[in-house]
């Protein structure tokens, strides 16, 4: 796995983290 696999992978885990989050926070109120 080359950096800028791991660069990009990374992005797209924090990305997903934050709409899983945002989702949370819809379905909570």
């Amino acid at each position: 796995l080359s950096s800028d696999a791991y660069d990009l992978l990374e992005a797209l885990m924090m990305r997903r983290k934050k709409y899983l989050e945002k989702l949370k926070i819809r379905s909570g109120s």
